[in-house]
Order: structure tokens, then C-alpha cells, then sequence
């Protein structure tokens, strides 16, 4: 597979890209924190993935940096398959209570931008 991984710097988007770097495959991670997709790169790099991997920032927030993201990923992998998304905002529940400007934004990202960027994910899956 060809697996572009939005939010592979942290939690189940890490593990996700330890996994699949093992089993061999191409992989492009995606995020918003130019250090630790670097470090995160060079971890799975260490760790033996069977290719190498390669980063671009992007950032579900801003919608003017999906499609530079996704472009490099498709000139770096030659095409890709496969999306995962883990990125989003997280908040506890007293948090969202108590800042409805954050709770806005968390529904914003988490929910329309994810959908929207899936979208633009599908229209070029399909183009190929």
C-alpha cells in the first residue's frame, strides 16, 4: 500500500505508522508540527521501515494547505492509496463547557474539515 497518515505524529496515528512501516509499506505522514514529523520520520526510519518515509506539514484547520500536502505526497509515493486520519483537537468535557469558542472550533476540525478533507481525498482517488 501507499498510505498517506494525517496525524501520524501522535497516539493511534504513530502506532498506525510503526505497524505499517514494519509490513513494508509506503508511507507519507502529515501534520501540523514540522519537528515531530521529522522525528517521527526518522523514528520509523531507525526502527527498519522497509522504505523510506517522507513528511509535509498540513494542517486540518487550514484548508489552503491540503492540497500542497496531498500533491507532495503523490509525487513522493508515486500515487497513493490509502488515507488515515487520526488528527484532531481533544478537550475534556469541562473544557468544551466552559469554552464554547474552543468547542466550536474542536467541531469544526474534527467533524467538517475531516469530512471535507475526506472528500477531496475521494475526488482524487477517483481520479485515478
Amino acid at each position: 500500500m501507499k498510505v498517506v497518515i494525517l496525524g501520524g505524529t501522535k497516539g493511534m496515528g504513530r502506532a498506525l505508522a510503526r505497524l505499517m512501516a514494519e509490513r513494508g509499506e509506503s508511507l507519507f505522514i502529515i501534520g501540523i508540527e514540522e519537528d515531530e514529523l521529522k522525528a517521527v520520520t526518522q523514528d520509523l526510519q531507525v526502527r527498519g521501515a522497509a522504505r523510506s518515509v517522507d513528511w509535509h506539514l498540513c494542517d486540518m484547520e487550514n484548508p489552503d494547505t491540503w492540497d500542497k500536502a496531498l500533491d507532495a505526497a503523490d509525487t513522493a509515493l508515486n500515487g497513493f492509496d490509502t488515507v488515515v486520519v487520526t488528527a484532531g483537537l481533544f478537550a475534556s468535557q469541562e473544557r468544551l463547557e466552559e469554552d464554547p469558542a474552543f468547542a466550536a472550533r474542536l467541531l469544526n476540525m474534527n467533524f467538517t474539515n475531516t469530512i471535507l478533507f475526506c472528500e477531496n481525498v475521494r475526488k482524487r482517488l477517483l481520479a485515478q
